[in-house]
């Protein structure tokens, strides 16, 4: 029962992530008629610019705004500066520009930091005990 609650709780929380990407993508679907498949690399260059920037010595909620902020600028940069000069209202070719922003903002991270694996720093500490199983907070 301990690691079905252990596994339960590890489900939602990867469930959650994913809802929130799929609705993600339908915004932008909805608001720009274009599958945005970037979406994905530039969650991923949020994901990496919050422990880079904790490490820098920036509290750790401060450090999640920054990466908003950050994540959204970049994502600013790849539409106006990729994305609209080329696409002119063809669908196909929106789709591929997409496709093409995301390998590029992957490669720039695993450039600017290394491909280790590293730990999300924890954003509250302890656990909760329900029973005998003890749930990471």
């Amino acid at each position: 029962m301990d690691q079905f609650l252990l596994i339960l709780v590890s489900g939602l929380a990867s469930g959650a992530v994913h809802g929130l990407m799929g609705l993600g993508l339908v915004i932008i679907y909805r608001a720009a008629d274009v599958v945005d498949f970037a979406l994905a690399g530039l969650a991923t260059v949020g994901l990496y610019a919050v422990p880079a920037l904790n490490e820098r010595g920036l509290p750790l909620l401060l450090a999640a705004v920054a990466a908003i902020v950050t994540t959204a600028a970049v994502g600013l940069v790849a539409r106006e500066a990729v994305i609209r000069p080329l696409v002119r209202g063809e669908l196909l070719t929106a789709l591929v520009m997409t496709m093409g922003v995301s390998p590029i903002a992957e490669s720039a991270i695993s450039t600017i930091r290394d491909d280790r694996p590293r730990l999300f720093p924890s954003l509250v500490e302890g656990s909760v005990s329900p029973g005998s199983t003890a749930v990471p907070a």
